[in-house]
């Protein structure tokens, strides 16, 4: 797996990564097919968020197929086009619970 990373002289850079591997029952691993970055990553690679390791992978939203998932995920199969947003909800926690929830409900088709 290759991801965009942050890196302080050099805006940003391909760096190989181990492939991802489940770690809890509610992990998921997506393939992604396209991503993006946002106005949070521009930040990051334009110096003006304070704290930046060199190394942090960039890039939090995306489109992909579900490659895996674990015991507990009930809401995406393996082989699902899903979206992940930029928020993704717990589903558990009184705002969740209430409905105030920004996440894909259903795996996208296309």
């Amino acid at each position: 797996m290759r991801a965009v990373v942050f890196t302080p002289s050099a805006m940003s850079a391909w760096k190989p990564f181990p492939t991802p591997i489940i770690e809890q029952s509610t992990d998921a691993i997506v393939r992604l097919t396209a991503s993006a970055i946002c106005g949070t990553d521009l930040r990051m690679v334009r110096g003006t968020m304070p704290g930046m390791k060199s190394g942090t992978i960039l890039g939090h939203e995306g489109v992909g197929i579900v490659e895996q998932i674990g015991r507990a995920v009930t809401s995406v199969a393996v082989g699902d086009r899903v979206v992940i947003p930029s928020t993704i909800a717990c589903g558990k926690c009184s705002y969740c619970q209430a409905g105030y929830r920004s996440k894909l409900e259903l795996p996208v088709t296309m």
